[in-house]
């Protein structure tokens, strides 16, 4: 996709420079409405999926949203956060062979997400998260295990909603499956929701690309 945006500004938000796009398209995607996007949120996403569709040639999506539990500070946040991701991550990298009818290959999990506090000072995330589509093409088996983490991390499964249509399968060279996930996530980059920087943090898998 070319690189190609109808309107961009900067504006600056407690000190910190935010670039802006305003615009219903972003990279030649489609977003989901015409108001101001944060960019550097758009390009991590964006990110997100090409590096999973340069290891899979079917890559299965999940989108999320993680709370946590009320009144958490805000310096504990992305600890708290970085916790979860962090045994997501572990959980699907290892293959499964014990206790399970079928060995379960590796998932190769990757993630985005987005950190805001409402007004009921209830921090909460929305996350993207991939995986491997060759070796799993519906999203049960993951967001079981999924819940099962939140609830060892942050004590309640309940913190983690899986997102109303928030599973797609994408397949390496359709365009069409990658807008359709591009539009339908582009929410988590708003600014509206983000004023003053409140709980704002932005995380991400790092990525790596396969050689050759």
């Amino acid at each position: 996709m070319q690189n190609e945006t109808k309107n961009e500004t900067e504006i600056t938000t407690n000190n910190r420079r935010r670039r802006t796009v305003v615009s219903k398209t972003y990279r030649g995607f489609e977003l989901g409405t015409e108001e101001a996007y944060d960019a550097k949120l758009l390009d991590a996403e964006i990110d997100v999926l090409n590096s999973s569709l340069q290891n899979h040639s079917k890559v299965l999506v999940k989108r999320f949203d993680i709370h946590l539990p009320q009144d958490t500070p805000q310096e504990q946040c992305k600890e708290k956060l970085s916790d979860v991701t962090g045994e997501i991550v572990r959980n699907f990298n290892r293959s499964r062979t014990r206790g399970v009818e079928k060995p379960r290959p590796a998932l190769d999990p990757k993630y985005m997400m987005t950190v805001e506090r409402n007004e009921s000072k209830q921090p909460h995330a929305h996350a993207i998260i991939t995986f491997n589509g060759n070796a799993v093409q519906k999203g049960y088996y993951p967001t079981q295990e999924i819940k099962d983490i939140v609830e060892r991390k942050l004590g309640n499964a309940a913190l983690i909603h899986e997102c109303r249509n928030g599973e797609f399968l994408l397949h390496r060279g359709n365009e069409k499956d990658m807008a359709e996930v591009i539009r339908a996530t582009s929410y988590i980059a708003k600014v509206r929701t983000k004023e003053n920087n409140q709980g704002r943090e932005m995380m991400r898998s790092q990525l790596k690309r396969k050689k050759g």
